[in-house]
């Protein structure tokens, strides 16, 4: 079993990328040579968070933002809040100099990698689904709560995804933006893996599936072949 300490050890160059599941909820920490961030975190302990250079929250809803516990993380880390305006403005203990509201299209810089906000079909105020690219290549797409729409597939322009980072329980859906997208390999942890595994290999080929075990690091290489 893994640790949050050990996710936010330093990665080396060419290290590519490691993702860890911490909560029973959404939240996901992503680390990358450049960077470290946490995506909508609700259930983690501050105490076990030692770095965060973003906290990113796709929306409001209660399985994906806990305002004190982002007001707690902030202030330990000192992290920039990367959310929607909507979200941005429920956060008044947060200084406001390190809150980054994000409108679709626009992209920020963290480290050296890039992130950059989406579109995100999905009820709720302003939701958004998120695309990084690190700075060694390594692209990642996490659409959050949404439901498949087709300019998904336009989004990740001709690079395509190295990961799609699914977090819902439909499978259904969860194909429907793999073949939209493309991924390399789906990632994801509510899915039952043999029959995700059966139906990408029937109806979007050349996507692998794998499952993001809770506490379990998943390290995608920088050489775009993901693995353990």
């Amino acid at each position: 079993m893994s640790t949050l300490q050990q996710i936010l050890d330093p990665i080396e160059p060419g290290g590519g990328m490691a993702l860890l599941a911490f909560d029973s909820h959404s939240g996901v920490l992503v680390r990358t040579p450049c960077s470290s961030l946490i995506f909508d975190p609700v259930g983690t302990r501050v105490e076990e968070v030692a770095r965060a250079d973003a906290i990113v929250i796709t929306h409001e809803h209660s399985d994906h933002l806990n305002v004190p516990l982002v007001a707690e993380l902030q202030r330990k880390t000192d992290a920039i809040v990367v959310t929607t305006p909507f979200v941005a403005g429920l956060l008044r203990d947060v200084p406001s100099e390190r809150i980054r509201p994000m409108e679709i299209g626009e992209s920020i810089s963290i480290g050296g990698d890039r992130l950059g906000a989406w579109p995100s079909v999905h009820p709720g105020r302003q939701p958004l689904s998120f695309f990084l690219e690190t700075e060694e290549g390594v692209r990642l797409y996490h659409p959050s709560d949404s439901d498949p729409f087709p300019e998904m597939g336009e989004l990740t322009g001709q690079g395509g995804a190295d990961l799609l980072l699914y977090l819902g329980s439909s499978l259904e859906k969860a194909l429907q933006i793999a073949g939209l997208v493309r991924p390399r390999t789906l990632l994801s942890r509510y899915l039952e893996p043999t029959q995700t595994a059966r139906r990408l290999e029937a109806e979007v080929n050349g996507t692998r599936n794998e499952v993001l075990e809770p506490l379990e690091i998943f390290r995608c290489p920088s050489q775009q072949a993901p693995s353990r």
